[in-house]
């Protein structure tokens, strides 16, 4: 049947399920039945998301009492909606028919589900008790798993200070291997270095001395040129002199 198809009310998640798609169904038939599948299909016009077409269904259909009451001849449904919701859920319910409804279909429904409501105070009750039954437990066997962590912490930390020990003698002697290899590779540069720097120092000397002597050889070149130009002229002026006297001599 298409009114079972897009709106099935024989349970709220039959009705969830139903087709959310069909918008526009031209047919012939029953007025009542082609009424409540234009309003199936109204809502499917209404609403973009599928879930909340669905939510919509539940709550002009389901929770509508007259329109649910026709749809249930029609399907031969023949229990109330209000047996198949939790009564925890209840005030949930009541509260959304009166907000989305009307005073008048909270009236209806309260009616229906008025033994639900009382016994949802009483599983309340209930549940607090089992609550906190289990808050207590759970504190207590938090406390057990505590003490047990903390157990198996010290033992860590002794197992822990024992294998440090064992390691702690290879450990020193590895590092004073390593220590000495460097203080050898570093002593080895030393010498490289001190050699490298006495031979460039010895070098340096040498050409300074080479230098110094260049020059004294230099100077004493220049000395002995200015003595042979003063012999030169002392020569001259003897001849000059000897040349003069003679000359007088013969006059």
């Amino acid at each position: 049947m298409l009114l079972k198809l897009v709106n099935d009310i024989s349970s709220i998640e039959a009705t969830l399920r139903s087709n959310h798609t069909l918008q526009t169904l031209l047919l012939d038939g029953d007025i009542q039945i082609l009424m409540h599948i234009d309003n199936s299909t109204s809502i499917n016009s209404a609403e973009d998301i599928l879930e909340a077409v669905g939510r919509e269904k539940v709550i002009w259909t389901q929770l509508l009492s007259e329109t649910r009451a026709q749809m249930a001849e029609i399907l031969g449904v023949n229990h109330s909606l209000y047996s198949e919701i939790d009564p925890l859920h209840l005030p949930e319910v009541l509260s959304m028919v009166g907000l989305r409804i009307g005073q008048g279909e909270l009236y209806l429904a309260l009616k229906s589900s008025i033994a639900g409501v009382i016994s949802t105070v009483n599983e309340k009750q209930c549940i607090r008790q089992q609550m906190a039954y289990h808050a207590a437990k759970l504190e207590e066997l938090g406390t057990k798993l505590a003490a047990i962590e903390a157990a198996e912490e010290n033992s860590n930390e002794v197992n822990l200070l024992r294998y440090n020990d064992s390691i702690t003698v290879s450990s020193a002697k590895e590092r004073s291997k390593r220590q000495s290899a460097i203080i050898a590779k570093y002593t080895a540069k030393l010498e490289l270095s001190h050699s490298t720097l006495t031979q460039e120092y010895h070098e340096a000397k040498a050409a300074e001395h080479a230098a110094i002597a260049a020059e004294q050889r230099a100077k004493v070149e220049e000395l002995d040129n200015k003595l042979a130009a003063m012999r030169n002229t002392a020569a001259i002026n003897e001849d000059i002199v000897f040349f003069q006297s003679s000359k007088r001599r013969r006059t």
